[in-house]
């Protein structure tokens, strides 16, 4: 039977899974808006795109450089996910019932 525990469970995994696979896209995102931009041109000067920022930001600081700041990441997107899925699933179950 359904209980609010479990949908809260549910919603700390899924709010965990999906900063898992949000952060690495996140931090590149990040890198590309915050470099410093050639004036002369208007393009970034340190990534020519996204491509060659996961490429430089890998050979640099190595795989484990695209989950830095995951757990900011996880502290502003996991409350979401919990309150989400616990509160649909009090709302679905006072209504079917």
């Amino acid at each position: 039977k359904d209980a609010w525990y479990l949908d809260t469970v549910c919603g700390f995994v899924s709010g965990f899974a999906t900063t898992c696979v949000m952060c690495p896209a996140d931090l590149v995102k990040t890198r590309l808006q915050n470099q410093p931009v050639d004036s002369a041109t208007g393009r970034g000067k340190s990534y020519a795109n996204f491509v060659d920022a996961v490429v430089k930001i890998f050979r640099s600081e190595g795989g484990l450089a695209f989950y830095k700041g995951f757990w900011s990441l996880f502290l502003r997107t996991g409350p979401h996910y919990v309150l989400t899925f616990s509160i649909f699933g009090v709302l679905k179950r006072e209504l079917n019932s």
